[in-house]
């Protein structure tokens, strides 16, 4: 009996690397008022410099000048909340390297060259499949499996739908009145 407890419903193998953390990171990012502050006044900067370029000079060269000057700007802008980004997914502690995931009766396991996290179903907030890739947030650190981990897209969706709907339920259950 305690054989069938320990064997795990289903395991999956795989590699996350800085691109799948990325995709966390990216994962309903939206700008802080810090950080739309700071392009605001990047843009603001450039039109102040765009438009003190002369008006008495050749038009070709004065909308150069101008169209110059705001691309460049445009582009810092991207760079930098790029920058921004990534230097979000840095800051996450999540390892780059191979994972094993254990789909067990009552949690989730995961195993790697950091250790093995135990995530018990209720404790399971959401679990979001996109086209690349299932997060499951539980914690602050999410589960990040990709889609090579699975056979293909439908595989990864059932995946993601059982493992949402066990939560569910498992929270359902945790939640009902006891008898005294």
């Amino acid at each position: 009996m305690d054989t069938e407890v320990a064997t795990p419903v289903r395991t999956l193998s795989y590699e996350v690397t800085r691109a799948d953390v990325l995709a966390w990171a990216m994962f309903g990012h939206e700008l802080t008022w810090w950080e739309k502050f700071r392009l605001l006044l990047l843009i603001s900067a450039a039109g102040l410099i765009a438009g003190m370029v002369p008006r008495d000079i050749d038009p070709f060269l004065w909308w150069t000048l101008v169209a110059s000057i705001l691309g460049a700007a445009g582009i810092a802008s991207t760079v930098w909340a790029n920058v921004e980004l990534r230097r979000k997914a840095a800051r996450l502690p999540i390892p780059p390297g191979s994972f094993t995931l254990d789909r067990r009766e009552h949690s989730l396991e995961q195993h790697s060259a950091a250790g093995t996290r135990t995530i018990d179903y209720d404790r399971i907030r959401s679990v979001v499949s996109t086209d690349r890739h299932v997060f499951i947030l539980e914690g602050t650190v999410p589960v990040i499996v990709p889609l090579s981990a699975f056979d293909s897209f439908e595989s990864m969706c059932d995946f993601a739908d059982e493992t949402d709907e066990l939560a569910r339920r498992t929270r359902a259950a945790d939640t009902r009145p006891q008898n005294r």
